[in-house]
């Protein structure tokens, strides 16, 4: 399942993606992505790295409910 954090939108806008398996109950990548107009560009977030942790959290917390 992938769900979606939206920052902002229009021209730029920028989100995250966290690509969760329900399966296993865990969290299998997060993503940044940034698009503007006519180009874009997507920065995986490092495994246990400090913002993987924050995200990690904040996708627990808020956005997955179960």
């Amino acid at each position: 399942e992938i769900y979606k954090l939206e920052l902002s939108w229009g021209g730029p806008s920028d989100y995250f993606t966290f690509e969760y398996n329900p399966e296993n109950r865990e969290l299998v990548s997060i993503k940044y992505h940034f698009l503007d107009w006519y180009d874009g560009a997507v920065r995986e977030i490092p495994y246990n790295s400090r913002e993987w942790d924050i995200l990690e959290e904040l996708f627990y917390n808020c956005i997955l409910i179960e």
